[in-house]
């Protein structure tokens, strides 16, 4: 509750803390994607790779 009013209180603390909020949030998302995507194209490009070997 103390935190609350402080934050309130002080528009540069609440700033950062949404600033924060808002870089986590988009960190999580980009890695998520990064990771999600990431794999299945490792794996397309083995695919091509060993295709080109055995040709």
């Amino acid at each position: 509750m103390i935190l609350k009013y402080s934050l309130l209180g002080n528009p540069l603390l609440l700033w950062m803390n949404i600033v924060n909020s808002v870089v986590m949030v988009g960190l999580y998302y980009g890695f998520l994607t990064t990771f999600s995507i990431g794999p299945s194209y490792l794996l397309l490009l083995r695919t091509r790779v060993m295709k080109e070997i055995y040709i």
